[in-house]
């Protein structure tokens, strides 16, 4: 199985179109991990980008790892040393760093099997100056890295423009010193986190009483974030091509990073604050780039259709020879001049998230589109001739009522009309997806205070969507499970008391139920418990740079159900970001 799997990764490597291998020796070598599979992991821009900032970086290699594919975990407990890098086939243990880059809180337990097949303790206190130094990054780092804390030496808070030339310089010049001395080092640093360096305290109810620094360790860890002219300047498209990436058919190409829409529900909108973009005249290069390499641009960007310049943009790759495709796009903002480029592409698929179904939901949630604005979409989407529909839903939105789960219904079928007319005229009759997910509060959003809604009442609103939709043709509902969503919930507003659980979930092979029976954890702390504005929170060791009372008047107005207007690039006092 072993030498299948090596020969499986020389055939992915070998195949891939990238930047080339440094030689081995060099002052620093780095592991880059993403801890899930080859193909999942290839398909995250973040990662690739990572890939090619440290690999920039004079005197440092850096070379991957990921989580053998599901059809090759056949007797994964028991293979030591079956992670090896894709770019030379070393085990882990052989790398001064190892950096796992981890955007989703279900891929921890990931983390352990790597750590367990490398024979690595699991936590941070147990390992010596024989062991790498391990490192954490990615959207969790970031949101919370409490779960995993005492699993990391440090992590990276921010993003991997700003972080990463000071991290590698640091690495770099500590060499010498003993595992101590080098986090106490790194520590100083703007946007290291060293969790070791922490004492965090807890109230006889559970509630964290206070969390405190020593040995100079700041009181708060800054998130790090290259600002707007920066951006501007920086490259971000893919750095690797292959034929085992999901989006292989795509050069993906980030145009803009962070929105400021203000979806309460949204923690990605609020922890990559401010708002910024690359002009059109700035992806020129990027684009052309993908084009010579008969690739479809795959446009990046959380609020893609809000980009000052996406007709701009969309056009010059037409203009190019090259088609593009888009992520979600806002109802309210979809427009007949670049819709008209991107369909000439094979667009097959369009996807709308209007997320509740009530204008009233949507204004709770400061999602701000009404039903007119959906249906126009659906209108003009049907007149251009795309042939498919995906709406993303929630369920267990904060003041949910039987109404907006009627409104889902009802809003669906209406669309499903609109696009089957207006579809008719193409010669075909269009289709509608409907994916369904259940709502999980999320740190440093307005709703973080609130609770997760229980799993019983998920169930039966999942199954009255169902079964309202089930008589309509031309429609499909796919939907997560409810005790999937909970994991997430208890992952994500989760503390340090988390990680013993987490291994014992690796121990019962993925068992949660029988790993949280035998624990002494009970999930609804963490998930359906409501919080009080003056909580201490795990994450509260982290600084975004969002106010908190901020977040918390947002709540209070997304309660009332008040619509906050969304900000714009450039400088302002709202939220504390700029």
């Amino acid at each position: 199985m072993l030498h299948n799997l090596t020969a499986k990764n020389r055939k992915r490597f070998l195949a891939e179109d990238g930047p080339g291998v440094k030689a081995w020796g060099q002052d620093l070598s780095v592991a880059l991990i993403y801890p899930n599979s080859y193909g999942v992991a290839m398909s995250n821009l973040g990662f690739q980008l990572v890939y090619r900032l440290i690999n920039e970086e004079e005197g440092v290699l850096c070379d991957r790892a990921f989580l053998p594919d599901r059809d090759e975990m056949s007797g994964f407990e028991m293979s030591g040393h079956l992670i090896t890098t894709l770019e030379r086939d070393r085990p882990l243990i052989d790398y001064d760093v190892i950096a796992f880059s981890v955007p989703f809180e279900h891929d921890y337990t990931n983390i352990l099997k790597i750590l367990a097949d490398s024979e690595f303790p699991f936590y941070s206190s147990e390992r010596d100056d024989s062991h790498p130094i391990i490192i954490s990054g990615g959207v969790t780092s970031h949101l919370n890295p409490e779960p995993i804390a005492d699993f990391m030496d440090l992590f990276a808070v921010g993003e991997g423009e700003v972080l990463i030339p000071s991290l590698i310089k640091s690495l770099k010049g500590f060499s010498g010193l003993d595992r101590k001395e080098v986090l106490l080092k790194l520590s100083a640093l703007e946007g290291i986190y060293v969790p070791s360096l922490y004492e965090i305290r807890y109230k006889e109810d559970g509630a964290i009483s206070s969390s405190s620094g020593c040995k100079g360790a700041p009181e708060k860890i800054r998130r790090q974030w290259i600002d707007q002219s920066g951006f501007e300047k920086s490259s971000g498209g893919s750095t690797v091509l292959g034929e085992d990436i999901f989006f292989k058919e795509m050069y993906l190409l980030e145009v803009g990073r962070g929105c400021g829409r203000g979806c309460r529900f949204c923690a990605a909108g609020f922890i990559n604050l401010p708002p910024r973009e690359r002009k059109s005249d700035d992806l020129k290069a990027d684009i052309e780039k993908g084009i010579k390499k008969d690739k479809r641009i795959g446009l990046i960007s959380p609020s893609l259709a809000d980009h000052s310049e996406i007709g701009a943009i969309c056009e010059y790759i037409d203009a190019t020879g090259g088609t593009s495709s888009l992520s979600s796009v806002r109802a309210d903002a979809l427009r007949e001049d670049y819709m008209g480029h991107v369909k000439k592409g094979g667009l097959k698929t369009v996807t709308i998230a209007p997320e509740a179904g009530t204008e009233r939901l949507r204004d709770v949630i400061n999602k701000g589109l009404s039903d007119e604005d959906i249906e126009e979409s659906v209108v003009l989407l049907a007149k251009l001739g795309v042939p498919n529909l995906r709406f993303y839903f929630m369920i267990g939105l904060p003041t949910e009522e039987e109404s907006d789960i009627e409104g889902i219904i009802e809003i669906t079928k209406k669309c499903r009309n609109i696009f089957i007319d207006g579809s008719r005229v193409h010669g075909r009759v269009g289709n509608i997806t409907l994916s369904i997910n259940c709502y999980v509060p999320k740190p440093f959003t307005p709703f973080q205070w609130h609770p997760m809604e229980d799993e019983k009442s998920l169930k039966t609103k999942l199954r009255r969507i169902k079964k309202g939709l089930a008589p309509e043709a031309n429609i499909e509902v796919t939907t997560d499970a409810p005790r999937l969503a909970y994991i997430q919930g208890m992952l994500s507003r989760g503390d340090r008391r988390l990680s013993g659980l987490l291994v014992k979930v690796h121990e019962n092979g993925g068992d949660w139920r029988k790993a949280i029976k035998g624990s002494d954890i009970d999930p609804a702390f963490y998930t359906t418990r409501a919080r009080k504005k003056e909580e201490l929170f795990p994450w509260d060791l982290i600084d975004i740079g969002v106010k908190k009372d901020y977040l918390w008047s947002e709540y209070e107005r997304g309660l009332a159900g008040k619509f906050t207007p969304p900000c714009n690039l450039g400088p302002c006092t709202r939220c504390g970001i700029c």
